[in-house]
């Protein structure tokens, strides 16, 4: 029975024997380099562009009103007429000033008489004085007649002043060069002392206005140029103004381009595709948007260093012309992975196969 027992344990200790000397342990994996193009971040000056919109507006309007109240005979220009330098605009109907002038010009002539008569009587009545011919109050009251037919003469001359430059104003003339852009006045209407007739724009200069938000501000300045395109062709334009203040709603800051409309192509209420030249910016770091990786809700980019990528979360200033502008994160001359660095994690393994300068 010991025997069996001893024999049985001799053959299992045979099988484990050899069982340990034909089995080997299991290769060791060998980690893959995940194969990246890479970048040197070198601080860099930038100059881009800005595709704004924006609406022309003339540079400058001009209100047509007079200082008196006369019946209009015939308007002359209709609204979108371009008008001239002295081109009449509107006439009004100058029969009842016309009337009254006559009726003046014999009331005049009438007072004209009476003043003479009264300065002979005058001159009469002083010569009489000298000779203690007449009382005092006789050549008082001489010296009244006269002084109020001279008034007489003097208040009506002045009226009729009036009424000759009303009648001189029988026809309103455009002032400027430009467009009616509003008529307020129809024929066999009145019209009402300094209540405008007609604005009119001065388009031989048009503007444009855009919005710029606060982050991209720093790259425009007064004289940048642009060009503005419309469905009536493209022109240069200049920065002539950038507001102070943003508006109250958007946030954003105003930003008026000064256009020239010689060859009047442009109105006023066209819209217009803006492209802005920035102000060049000297030392700035620039990234590729390869480059950025959105990883758990941080914009990060991944540093290559012997080898490996190391994960860098980094600020952003603004785009422009496919360019990130950086705000912190990165320095000069940091080496970044742009493509491939979508299959990245902190640590990675790396393989380097072209570098970008």
């Amino acid at each position: 029975m010991k025997l069996r027992c001893i024999g049985l344990l001799t053959v299992l200790l045979l099988t484990a024997c050899d069982s340990g000397i034909e089995s080997t342990p299991p290769a060791k994996a060998e980690l893959s380099p995940i194969p990246v193009e890479t970048v040197t971040i070198v601080p860099t000056q930038t100059k881009g562009t800005l595709a704004l919109y924006g609406l022309l507006e003339p540079m400058s309007s001009v209100s047509i009103n007079v200082d008196f109240s006369a019946p209009i005979q015939a308007v002359l220009v209709e609204e979108g007429e371009r008008v001239n330098v002295g081109q009449p605009l509107l006439r009004f109907d100058m029969a009842k000033v016309e009337l009254k002038q006559r009726q003046l010009r014999h009331t005049l002539e009438q007072a004209e008489s009476q003043f003479a008569k009264a300065e002979r009587d005058l001159r009469r009545m002083q010569e009489l004085k000298l000779s203690n011919s007449i009382s005092q109050q006789q050549l008082d009251n001489a010296q009244a007649e006269f002084d109020s037919t001279r008034s007489s003469v003097s208040a009506l001359e002045s009226e009729l002043a009036l009424l000759h430059r009303d009648l001189a104003r029988r026809e309103i003339h455009s002032p400027v060069e430009g467009m009616v852009s509003h008529r307020n006045v129809d024929p066999n209407e009145s019209t009402v002392a300094y209540t405008p007739l007609f604005e009119l724009e001065v388009d031989a200069s048009m503007k444009v206005s855009v919005f710029i938000g606060e982050k991209m501000l720093s790259l425009v300045q007064l004289g940048n140029t642009a060009i503005v395109k419309t469905v009536t062709g493209a022109s240069k334009a200049k920065v002539i103004s950038i507001a102070s203040n943003s508006d109250i709603t958007t946030g954003n800051y105003e930003v008026k381009l000064l256009l020239d409309n010689s060859l009047r192509e442009y109105r006023a209420g066209m819209g217009a595709e803006v492209i802005l030249d920035t102000t060049p910016l000297e030392g700035q770091l620039l990234l590729p948007e390869s480059a950025l990786v959105v990883d758990r809700g941080e914009h990060v980019v991944f540093l290559i260093k012997d080898s490996f990528a190391i994960r860098q979360p980094v600020k952003l200033k603004y785009g422009l012309n496919e360019k990130l502008h950086i705000a912190s994160g990165l320095k000069s001359n940091d080496v970044v992975a742009i493509a491939g660095a979508e299959f990245l994690v902190d640590g990675s393994l790396v393989e380097v196969k072209v570098k970008h300068e």
